[in-house]
């Protein structure tokens, strides 16, 4: 017997993207931003309206993306664990581009740091086109912009959800 879980995903409206730069998440501790909701939503284009995401201060974002365009390698009724990145692979590995190997932009995302100086230019949200969940971003501040760029195009089939999570800074020793 295989046990379904309903999760909640961002959605927003037409007009509410008419009169607004940027779409707000509604749960600052953790959600699910869908390719979807941003291609299928009129007015919602990602290049115009990224999505804010804002965990609690003193916190960061963590973004997993569920790439549902990579076949899920693990037997059935198992879940294929995320292998996670540390800070600097998944920033080297998105920083490659659309043009790195191995990499399938999905969309951007700017880091909002600490302080100005922190502030990180927008880098690629890549897919290794291997693992359906993979890691893809650690934030150095509590606020993140996220543009989806894939899946926007009537033929651009990606389809794909970024998981963000606020997650405690570790104590320093």
């Amino acid at each position: 017997m295989h046990a379904c879980v309903c999760r909640l995903v961002e959605t927003v409206t037409p007009e509410y993207c008419q009169l607004n730069d940027v779409l707000n998440v509604t749960s600052p501790r953790s959600g699910y931003i869908a390719s979807v909701v941003t291609s299928d939503t009129p007015h919602c284009d990602s290049d115009r309206h990224p999505w804010l995401v804002g965990a609690r201060p003193g916190q960061t974002v963590n973004l997993t993306l569920y790439d549902f365009a990579v076949d899920d390698p693990a037997p059935r009724g198992r879940t294929a664990a995320a292998t996670p990145a540390t800070l600097d692979q998944a920033t080297a590995g998105a920083g490659t581009g659309a043009a790195g190997e191995g990499c399938r932009q999905y969309g951007l995302v700017e880091d909002g740091g600490l302080t100005a100086e922190d502030v990180v230019e927008p880098v690629p949200i890549c897919s290794d086109g291997r693992r359906r969940i993979q890691h893809v971003y650690q934030s150095v501040g509590h606020v993140l912009k996220i543009w989806i760029t894939a899946g926007v195009a009537p033929t651009d089939l990606k389809r794909f959800v970024i998981h963000y999570t606020g997650r405690c800074l570790s104590p320093q020793k």
